[in-house]
């Protein structure tokens, strides 16, 4: 029994469907995922899942910049830690910034309250880890963060 060309074709195009579906429920395992309000540690250049259902951010921390003095040497400033940040809400809309941690910030959480499509968040950087020291390697940045609703 053979199959026509249009027969052929629609029979691949199921495949390839259920091919991408596997693929998409996959990588969001791999995705952490927290309600608003609770702390959250996002590696650099992965993504997290802030939310529900029916209100969903995922942040992506595209870029970390440490300048801290490291804990093992005296300095001259304390410097800071740049965080750039991509947020993108469930409509695929979407807001960069950075936020500091260090010298720039008092050595305190910083907080940025933001907007996208109509909607008010607040996101707080808490840490970024590991600190600096100049007897261990630094790979595997990381941040601490918070996002509220408002």
């Amino acid at each position: 029994m053979y199959l026509s060309n249009s027969q052929t074709y629609i029979f691949g195009s199921i495949i390839m469907l259920f091919i991408l579906v596997i693929a998409c429920q996959k990588q969001e395992l791999n995705t952490p995922s927290v309600n608003f309000g609770h702390k959250i540690n996002v590696n650099l250049k992965e993504a997290a899942v802030i939310g529900n259902n029916e209100n969903q951010l995922v942040i992506r921390v595209d870029q970390i910049k440490d300048n801290r003095c490291p804990s093992n040497v005296n300095c001259i400033t304390a410097g800071d830690a740049v965080v750039s940040l991509l947020v993108i809400d469930d409509k695929e809309n979407q807001a960069s910034f950075d936020l500091f941690y260090g010298q720039k910030s008092n050595f305190k959480a910083d907080t940025l309250v933001f907007s996208i499509h109509q909607k008010n968040y607040t996101i707080i950087l808490s840490d970024v880890l590991p600190y600096p020291n100049t007897n261990q390697q630094q790979e595997n940045k990381n941040v601490e963060l918070t996002i509220l609703t408002n």
